[in-house]
């Protein structure tokens, strides 16, 4: 993963929450559910159904908060928040 070079204080509010986010990453601290392993696109087009609902039983088990680049994710049903589970 590579950090933004340019000025952030020209950022957008989700160019900084991605900047912000991509710091925490690099320590593995977070399961992204844009990871290879997930597949998650958040492109308004792909059903990110599968690959949200794998990243989330990841999460959970590891006990890590589970984050969502800036995008429209497309679900086909509801997904829930379990007790103690991070969503960032």
């Amino acid at each position: 993963m590579s950090l933004p070079t340019e000025n952030l204080d020209e950022a957008t509010p989700a160019e900084h929450a991605d900047h912000h986010f991509a710091l925490h990453t690099l320590a593995n601290d977070v399961v992204n559910v844009r990871s290879p392993e997930y597949g998650a696109k958040g492109d308004n087009v792909t059903n990110d159904t599968d690959a949200v609902l794998a990243a989330q039983a990841v999460a959970y088990a590891g006990r890590k908060p589970l984050w969502f680049p800036a995008g429209t994710y497309i679900l086909d049903h509801s997904t829930f928040v379990l007790q103690g589970e991070e969503v960032w």
